[in-house]
């Protein structure tokens, strides 16, 4: 029971791990159950099936519509807390360099230049952790393929 691959698993993950297949049964079912009520009303097959589809079609439209924007949300959900995560490890880091320079006995304008420069590094990145989105990565990986392939 240990190694079985539906051990403990929730009948609504169940479900969605498996969406595509339930919903094409579900969509079978309700062609002939659609085609069977409304062959009677049209009296001519053809007529029945085309009211059958387009209703099916209008379903299947809602309900792939449905889980496309449910999809979007938790990929928004992950970014941003991919977001917050890199923030603050970013000040954390940012708060360990300011003390090792400001601790740092040497020169003080050589100190200061660098502090600088690093804030003005950390600021930059902070900058694009603020903007991640899908479309921001989207950009990102189309243009590090562009860079990747002009080199070849």
């Amino acid at each position: 029971m240990h190694g079985s691959r539906f051990a403990l698993r929730s009948p609504r993950k169940l479900f969605l791990n498996h969406a595509e297949l339930w919903i094409g049964s579900f969509a079978v079912a309700v062609a002939g159950g659609t085609l069977m009520l409304l062959q009677p009303a049209f009296g001519e097959p053809w007529r029945a099936a085309m009211a059958a589809m387009a209703i099916i079609g209008g379903l299947h439209g809602v309900v792939f519509w449905s889980i496309r924007r449910h999809q979007r949300a938790v990929r928004h959900q992950a970014i941003q807390e991919v977001t917050r995560m890199l923030q603050d490890c970013i000040n954390n880091d940012l708060a360990v360099i300011q003390m090792n320079i400001s601790l740092s006995s040497r020169k003080p304008e050589a100190d200061l230049r660098m502090l600088q420069s690093t804030q003005e590094r950390v600021q930059r990145i902070s900058q694009h952790v603020r903007t991640l989105s899908e479309e921001s990565l989207d950009a990102w990986k189309a243009r590090y393929a562009t860079t990747c392939h002009s080199g070849r």
